[in-house]
């Protein structure tokens, strides 16, 4: 299964906006059970990525911008599979649509002003069976501030042979 933008659905009114983000998802007879949650912060410009735990804790991945917008990589790190290698560009904004990442994909992404992204998992957080790819493996279509970019993600490798499952 390949990383797809998912359909919120949304309403506004002259209240405010409402946006539902899960339902009980079950896609190609394949049911997720999302069992954490996390949101980050984001100032403009920041990096976070391209983070994936390896198996057995890999995880489905539900993400959400819940305020402002994201540029959103995925990249396929499954060995075995035909698009091995290559990487998809997702502009996500918060209130439209969600991304849901299967196992096997590495994800980052660059906030595009103040942004909060919300992230559910199928999987516990294992240090493990955390690990990374470089930023750098997505060539230079990417402007980044290295000053916005965590140590831990700084360190990660650029050579995807070196994380392939």
């Amino acid at each position: 299964m390949e990383p797809r933008l998912i359909k919120n659905f949304h309403a506004e009114d002259h209240r405010g906006s409402f946006t539902k983000v899960y339902t009980d998802l079950k896609y190609d007879d394949i049911e997720i059970i999302f069992k954490e949650s996390y949101f980050s912060q984001n100032k403009p410009g920041v990096w976070r990525g391209l983070h994936f735990q390896t198996p057995p804790m890999d995880h489905w991945k539900l993400v959400t911008v819940v305020q402002g917008e994201i540029l959103d990589y995925v990249v396929d790190i499954r060995r075995s599979s035909p698009t091995f290698g290559l990487e998809t560009k997702f502009h996500l904004v918060a209130g439209k649509d969600s991304l849901l990442i299967p196992p096997g994909y590495a994800h980052g992404f660059q906030s595009l002003g103040e942004s909060l992204v919300l992230y559910n998992v199928s999987t516990i957080y294992s240090p493990e069976n955390d690990n990374g790819l470089s930023y750098k493996y997505l060539g230079k279509e990417l402007s980044l501030d290295l000053n916005l970019i965590s140590s831990r993600d700084l360190s990660f490798t650029k050579n995807i042979e070196d994380v392939a499952q």
